[in-house]
């Protein structure tokens, strides 16, 4: 059993293809296809179902494929952690961040990121939650930078800080000159909401389950903050902004920003890695980062 038979097996369950794990591991496919067998043959079991298309791992390739994960993450850990004692941060480091994210956190610390660590070469995306999901599971991606609670257990989450809801609301609406505001009191179908999809209108019907109880007149699909504000102005009416984007709003009028009644109206913003993730060194340093260059714009607006 070898190294790269290891690699080789993990390449074959990511991409379902002997040929597209061939063409990523840059060898032939005839070349992977021996390694694969010799290593069944070794084992004295089968671990990949040759007969499906996707090609997908059996039962005993499923076991092997944890043991192969853990042992190439610790192979790389090692090599981590000579580079860490000898001073050195490097590598690559592909970041994705959720749309209600990505304009107003990625241009904080990115600048300073690299100034930094010049030799740590960056690939920025901005994903939707389950894109982001879905990446990291097949280690197309290393980190990810989402909202709290919709990634699986073999993703790992570390909280960045948390990030109030405020109300949104237009200056000819009806609650323009409430101090406050409570979703509970809204009428149902009255809230703009972003397309299904997005991790943020999810948080905002389970802060309050009666706002889709009977259908709105009224159907925006929208797949961003700026379009959906827009639209809440020109409709006259009231929607849900996280507090991070709030210093990059347009309205300038400070009456449309309201405080929300319902306490638990707060996302935490986590960053999300692939449980076999070895770069642990790059990860510290990318938080420390992106905490330090939030803390400013966390402060309570009231």
């Amino acid at each position: 059993m070898t190294i790269v038979q290891l690699e080789y097996l993990v390449a074959v369950a990511q991409y379902g293809s002997f040929s597209v794990a061939a063409e990523k591991c840059f060898v032939t496919q005839p070349s992977l296809s021996v390694q694969i067998k010799n290593l069944e043959e070794e084992l004295g079991v089968i671990l990949v179902d040759r007969s499906k298309k996707p090609v997908e791992l059996t039962d005993a390739g499923q076991k092997v494929l944890m043991k192969s994960q853990a042992v190439l993450t610790a192979m790389k850990q090692v090599r981590e952690s000579v580079l860490e004692m000898q001073g050195k941060i490097t590598g690559e480091l592909r970041i994705a961040a959720i749309p209600t994210v990505a304009p107003y956190l990625l241009h904080k610390f990115v600048p300073a990121f690299r100034k930094k660590y010049p030799e740590v070469k960056l690939s920025i995306f901005e994903y939707k939650t389950s894109e982001i999901v879905d990446a990291l599971l097949k280690e197309n991606l290393d980190v990810g930078i989402l909202a709290e609670g919709f990634v699986p257990a073999t993703i790992n989450e570390e909280l960045l800080f948390d990030d109030k809801f405020y109300a949104y609301v237009a200056p000819k609406h009806r609650l323009i000159d409430e101090k406050s505001i409570a979703l509970q009191s809204l009428d149902p179908g009255e809230l703009l909401l972003l397309t299904e999809g997005h991790c943020l209108r999810t948080q905002i019907l389970n802060i309050c389950s009666t706002i889709e109880q009977e259908k709105s007149d009224l159907t925006i699909e929208c797949g961003g903050l700026e379009t959906l504000l827009r639209m809440t102005l020109a409709t006259n009416g009231i929607t849900i902004v996280p507090q991070i984007a709030i210093p990059y709003l347009s309205q300038p009028d400070p009456r449309c920003i309201k405080p929300l009644v319902e306490k638990d109206a707060v996302r935490g913003i986590t960053l999300a890695t692939n449980r076999y993730f070895p770069k642990q060194t790059l990860v510290k340093v990318l938080k420390k980062e992106i905490i330090e260059h939030m803390q400013d714009s966390l402060i309570d607006l009231y």
